[in-house]
């Protein structure tokens, strides 16, 4: 039996997207839906929208937050960056906002089999000095946008 015929039948489905470079989705738009809490247990709910670019072990990007941060003043820019390990995906998310500058988003995830989905946690670590430790956490999803409209509607 071909080599080659042992891997298309014996090959795990997220083993073949990954070897596969076509299967990258390389530069595209994203926006992500974040739910969580402070540490204090009020929800803190925001969503964000992205450029994403994603190799074989990097995840890179930049963007700005629909309505985070919250104060009108502060600018909603941020840029991603972290790493990709098959299907493991690990990046912080640096804010622009004077109060968030020395303090990222920090995310750990997983990419869906097509490569249109992440979906993980996420937490933020305290910025303000009280010593909470954790500012606020929770769960997330980020969707690949197809020409201007969001993939979940």
């Amino acid at each position: 039996m071909s080599r080659a015929l042992i891997f298309e039948r014996d090959t795990a489905p997220w083993l073949t997207a990954l070897l596969d470079a076509s299967s990258f989705p390389g530069e595209g738009e994203w926006e992500g839906s974040f739910k969580g809490y402070t540490h204090g247990g009020a929800p803190f709910d925001f969503r964000l929208r992205m450029c994403l670019r994603i190799g074989a072990d990097v995840i890179e990007g930049d963007g700005k937050g629909i309505d985070f941060p919250r104060q009108d003043r502060e600018p909603r820019s941020f840029a991603l960056t972290g790493s990709v390990f098959a299907r493991t995906v690990e990046f912080e998310l640096y804010f622009d906002a004077s109060y968030l500058r020395n303090t990222a988003l920090l995310c750990e995830g997983v990419l869906s089999l097509d490569r249109q989905e992440i979906t993980g946690a996420w937490h933020l670590p305290c910025f303000s000095g009280c010593g909470c430790k954790t500012a606020a956490f929770g769960n997330y999803e980020l969707r690949r946008v197809s020409r201007g409209v969001s993939s979940g509607s």
